[in-house]
């Protein structure tokens, strides 16, 4: 509890610090990983300086999905590299089994929860607009999905191919649109 109040302090203090300069910028990214639903679309805009949110909307194998975000940078959007730090709600985990029968199939499931992410934007061009994020992501995620995890391993009918994997990527390319 300690901690998750010195975060939402520094994050605050953050948001406060930059609210008195506007940016204004607005990017489209395409791209795979947690923060796009899997494979998808995202559309950022950083009202003010160093602070953008998200919407992002994607296909994870198995179905549609949504989520939102809140990106902190640490440095301007005029710099080529941009170290920041991501909070991220929407799909964070999936189930997806594989299977010539119909028992494999009803562990299918897409799981939803909050993530945090840190991660580089590197950017080019005149105005360093477009360019390439690379993130790493901690999702989350909820009890049902681990007790899920569970069944699957005490089901003899099924096999788990891999354990969850704790740490997740994304990778996206973005266009300025402004």
């Amino acid at each position: 509890m300690k901690k998750t109040i010195i975060l939402i302090f520094f994050l605050l203090s953050f948001i406060l610090s930059n609210a008195q300069v506007k940016s204004n910028k607005t990017e489209l990214g395409v791209g795979i990983g947690i923060n796009y639903g899997g494979y998808g679309v995202s559309i950022s805009h950083e009202p003010i300086k160093n602070v953008s949110f998200a919407i992002h909307g994607g296909y994870n194998l198995l179905n549609l999905n949504a989520g939102l975000g809140l990106n902190f940078f640490w440095l301007p959007a005029n710099k080529k590299i941009r170290p920041n730090f991501k909070i991220v709600y929407g799909y964070n985990g999936l189930i997806f089994a594989k299977g010539d029968n119909i028992l494999t199939e009803k562990y299918n499931k897409s799981y939803y929860g909050p993530s945090i992410g840190i991660g580089f934007a590197f950017r080019y061009g005149d105005k360093n607009q477009n360019g390439v994020d690379l993130d790493l992501f901690l999702p989350f995620r909820s009890k049902a999905f681990y007790n899920d995890i569970e069944k699957i391993k005490n089901d003899k009918q099924v096999v788990l191919l891999h354990e969850p994997m704790i740490v997740c990527f994304s990778v996206s390319f973005h266009l300025g649109l402004q």
